[in-house]
């Protein structure tokens, strides 16, 4: 079986002398119902601490079905508190977003293990190819899916090799034909790698705050129209393309670049389509437009209209990002602050934001 490339943490095996939580069921629900909800860095802690800890696959997914409940409630209070932000960030509600993105790692690294225990043992593989493979990995995914939204909200850059986790874990899933699979709420791997793949070809660094949690949100229901295939299958000319063998996210396709790459023997082609996702907004936006008078209706024909726009507008500009540079030797003129860009934009009038406002 593909073995993933996955940063899999050192962990010990339980001696006479260890005095930290055993890895059973019973243990981590008696540590549940006794532990110190006040203090926020204990859960976080004690799922490090497992994650150091040897032990079967089948029971490491026991006892993260058992913590993935305390998991969500956890990241309910942490997402809740964090969305109060404002810039610049306090050291407190940089504390917060610290253990939020932390809890998302360490979660995703617990379904990683897993993967990584099974790949690496000929007798787990057969035992669990139909089982706990394809759920880990989809948990595993989801994890890291959501750690990137989450620093994307603050416009943190993405950490580095978190692209190749998750190329090689759908790349996986391909391997063993389980992309495919429906495992939680309606959603398969596949669709998991392009909500998040998706998201991040329309630059979420782009997006107004806490967008970027919105859009991703709605994509789970709207990549059911979007295509990955086989680079092999179809030119990628305008088109979006992904080397699962990489730490690169999907990027729009360039010749000179890609081509190229496409002939060494490190290089897993796929290529992303969104031709009918635009073609279903488009189609929702007539329906939605015949009911103008119902301001429901009002919203979501905004709401499809503001995503048709951004994979319009990326479209075009990587289309025109890919033509032949020519350098010039022009003048930069560099302005800052609201007077100064209205100086510019309304062609040198005076700034009377009010007078505006009235008119």
């Amino acid at each position: 079986m593909f073995s993933p490339k996955l940063r899999i943490p050192e962990q010990k095996v339980i001696s006479d002398n260890y005095q930290g939580i055993i890895p059973d069921e019973i243990s981590i629900q008696n540590w549940l119902n006794k532990r110190d909800h006040t203090d926020q860095n204990e859960f976080l802690n004690t799922l490090i601490a497992i994650n150091r800890i040897q032990c079967e696959p089948a029971v490491r997914m026991s006892i993260m079905s058992i913590l993935d409940i305390e998991i969500q409630k956890e990241l309910h209070k942490l997402l809740k508190k964090t969305n109060e932000t404002a810039f610049p960030i306090s050291e407190d509600y940089q504390s917060l977003i610290d253990i939020l993105q932390h809890l998302l790692l360490e979660s995703s690294v617990a379904y990683q293990i897993i993967l990584h225990d099974i790949s690496s043992n000929e007798d787990y593989i057969n035992q669990y190819i139909g089982s706990l493979i394809p759920e880990s990995l989809f948990m595993a995914l989801f994890y890291l899916s959501r750690l990137l939204v989450e620093r994307f909200q603050f416009y943190f850059s993405e950490p580095i090799y978190i692209w190749q986790e998750l190329n090689q874990l759908y790349l996986l899933a391909e391997r063993i034909g389980a992309q495919d699979d429906v495992i939680r709420k309606h959603t398969s791997i596949k669709k998991a790698y392009l909500q998040i793949s998706i998201l991040r070809i329309l630059n979420p660094y782009r997006l107004m705050r806490l967008e970027a949690r919105k859009i991703y949100l709605l994509m789970a229901d709207w990549v059911e129209h979007c295509e990955i295939i086989g680079y092999s299958q179809q030119k990628p000319d305008d088109n979006f393309v992904v080397n699962l063998l990489s730490d690169k996210y999907p990027h729009f396709f360039i010749e000179k670049l890609d081509a190229k790459e496409a002939n060494t023997e490190q290089f897993e082609g796929r290529i992303i389509t969104m031709y009918k996702l635009k073609i279903f907004l488009d189609m929702q936006l007539v329906e939605i437009n015949k009911q103008k008078h119902h301001h429901v209706f009002s919203y979501q024909s905004r709401m499809h209209n503001e995503m048709l726009q951004r994979i319009d507008n990326e479209m075009s500009f990587h289309e025109e990002r890919s033509e032949e540079r020519i350098l010039s030797g022009e003048q930069i003129k560099l302005v800052s602050g609201l007077r100064a860009c209205h100086h510019f934009i309304r062609d040198r009038k005076a700034f009377k934001p009010q007078e505006e406002i009235d008119a």
